[in-house]
């Protein structure tokens, strides 16, 4: 299951990868000026779309590192998505976003290689002119962390997302383990976990917080000079976002960003929603357990400090997911996972940069068969390096180094060089 330093020269067969990204370069130089730098808007202005393509190659990744849901890794995927926006009136617009995602080379252990998603879809209501405050209903944006919003996410200066946001964890919302033990027996395979309680087919774990699939509910925003504020009812958690609710449950979460200066942005995130699968819940063998909510919290702290051609990022999320004592060695007390993430970046020239980001995410602990505690999950830790040039205002090239290592006995290194070339208008 896990990526060998042997094997992480050997990039894939590619296929049409290279033609797509011979076109995207061709499109980059100043002669080939037909595709759209600009936003299109059509209707004198009540329609504006938005648009971006990506393709990211890299290694096989055997560990699944990167993999992400529909058992995607984000080091080898072509993505095309379109942003449209139409104007009903001056204070109610719709927002639709659709991503069409396809995985490049083999697709390890099965699953989607082709997924057209409506991403995002929401009305978005903006009460009064004056003040600078506004609710969306439907799928909404994450409000929880700073990765999460679509400025930072927009703006990520390497290829690879943080562990919080796309690491898979041992940990599935409709498949429960019965005690420590399967819990030991499936550390460091979040890409596919096989519980005994409710749904038996092994499938992949969720992140920390899911960053590929968005919100569905309502959402406040409010802004001013120096505060943003934001709070969202919705379904499902942060590890795992529903469009259809699962289990009578809800998630609230917040976040709150000051702005002292233009240069720097505090923020703090709160998060707590119903967590496990109703049909999960129903197939425990204790009664008394089934009345209980199994919910996942999280607390998020973020930093953003920008100074001359240097900008410094800081994260740190605190999540816990409560889990039902069935038998011995018991799941004592909620399963804690702790994310620390720091990045830089520094603008070279105009067109180029470089970046780098350091990354940790370890786990509490829990008794096993013999009394001793240990970490319910395998710690990670990744170090990614790399840059970019701007070919044009609206075409980047990436490359990254990523290293990453994992508490495991078997796999518990790999290391990648990927390449990302996007467009965007």
């Amino acid at each position: 299951m896990h990526h060998t330093t042997a094997s992480s020269s050997r990039f894939p067969r590619l296929k049409g990868a290279p033609l797509v990204a011979c076109l995207l370069l061709a499109a980059a130089r100043p002669s080939y000026a037909q595709l759209p730098s600009e936003p299109v808007t059509l209707f004198d202005g009540r329609l504006v779309m938005t648009g971006e393509l990506r393709i990211t190659v890299a290694p096989l990744d055997e560990g699944y590192f990167n993999a992400s849901d529909y058992n995607h890794n984000l080091l080898r995927l072509l993505t095309f998505g379109v942003l449209a926006e139409g104007r009903l009136s001056d204070r109610i617009s719709v927002l639709a976003n659709v991503e069409d995602r396809t995985a490049i080379g083999r697709l390890q252990g099965g699953g989607d290689r082709h997924v057209l998603l409506p991403y995002a879809l929401f009305v978005r209501v903006r009460p009064w002119k004056r003040h600078a405050f506004d609710v969306e209903v439907g799928r909404v944006p994450r409000v929880f962390g700073a990765f999460a919003t679509a400025e930072y996410a927009a703006s990520n200066p390497l290829i690879g997302r943080p562990l919080a946001y796309q690491y898979l964890l041992a940990l599935r919302d409709d498949s429960l383990p019965s005690s420590t033990t399967d819990l030991f027996a499936n550390q460091g395979r979040g890409w596919r976990v096989d519980y005994p309680i409710g749904e038996t087919t092994p499938a992949a774990g969720v992140p920390v917080v899911a960053s590929t699939r968005l919100d569905t509910g309502v959402q406040a925003r409010w802004r001013s000079r120096w505060l943003d504020a934001r709070a969202a009812l919705t379904r499902g958690t942060l590890s795992h976002p529903l469009a259809r609710d699962n289990n009578n449950g809800n998630q609230l979460a917040g976040r709150i960003a000051v702005m002292p200066t233009p240069a720097l942005v505090l923020g703090i995130s709160a998060a707590r929603g119903a967590f496990v699968d109703e049909d999960a819940v129903t197939a425990l063998p204790d009664e008394a357990l089934r009345r209980d909510t199994f919910a996942q919290q999280a607390l998020g702290l973020d930093a953003e400090w920008s100074w001359s051609r240097f900008l410094f990022r800081t994260e740190t999320i605190v999540s816990s997911w409560d889990l039902p004592a069935v038998a011995a060695p018991e799941i004592d007390r909620p399963l804690r996972a702790v994310s620390a993430m720091g990045e830089g970046r520094v603008k070279v020239t105009p067109r180029v940069y470089a970046a780098a980001r350091l990354d940790r995410l370890t786990f509490s602990k829990v008794p096993d068969p013999t009394g001793a505690r240990l970490s319910w999950e395998a710690d990670v830790t990744r170090l990614e390096i790399g840059g970019g040039y701007r070919v044009r205002r609206n075409v980047t090239v990436k490359l990254a180094y990523q290293h990453n290592w994992r508490d495991t006995q078997r796999f518990d290194r790999a290391r990648f060089v990927a390449m990302e070339l996007s467009y965007w208008f």
